[in-house]
This record gives structure tokens, C-alpha cells and sequence, in this order.
């Protein structure tokens, strides 16, 4: 699937974070910004690429600000933010 516009899902709140997503002409660019990504970095890139596969997704731009979500809501909000792109 090919992303059709612009969309962001979160917020900067502690505990949560904010995706942005955009569409590209070729590859995957992840970029995060996070205060544990020295941790949780690798973890954060690697759930946001199952979900780009999970929609067969193989181009695109991504943002990640991490405010130290938990995984759930880092799936949560990458979902959201590719669902909003795709206007599904």
C-alpha cells in the first residue's frame, strides 16, 4: 500500500509520544527522538516496521518522539498514524 497524505497520531505528553508519517517514493526512513532510545530505540524502530509490514507499506517517512511509552502505545499510535495516511 502506498500513503496517500500527511498524518500524525499522540501527543507530547510524558508517557506517550507522537508519530508522524509521510508518504515517500522509495524505503523506509524511520527517525526517533527518545530520552530512553539508548534502550528502547532498536525495540521502538522494530515494532513500527511489523506494522508498516503488516499493511505492506515499503515506502515512507516516520517520525517517532518518544516521551518513554510503553509498547503498547507506541503500536497503538504508529497504527493510528498509518491508518489516518492511508484515510482508511
Amino acid at each position: 500500500m502506498k500513503l496517500l497524505k500527511n498524518a500524525s497520531a499522540g501527543t507530547d505528553n510524558r508517557e506517550d509520544l507522537r508519530v508522524t508519517v509521510s508518504p515517500a517514493e522509495s524505503d523506509i526512513q524511520i527517525t526517533i527522538r527518545s530520552s530512553v532510545g539508548a534502550l528502547f530505540g532498536a525495540h521502538i524502530e522494530a515494532a513500527a516496521r511489523e506494522i508498516l509490514s503488516d499493511y505492506q507499506i515499503s515506502a515512507c517517512n516516520m517520525e517517532i518522539d518518544d516521551r518513554s511509552a510503553l509498547d503498547y502505545v507506541v503500536r497503538a499510535r504508529v497504527e493510528t498514524a498509518i491508518r489516518r495516511a492511508l484515510e482508511v
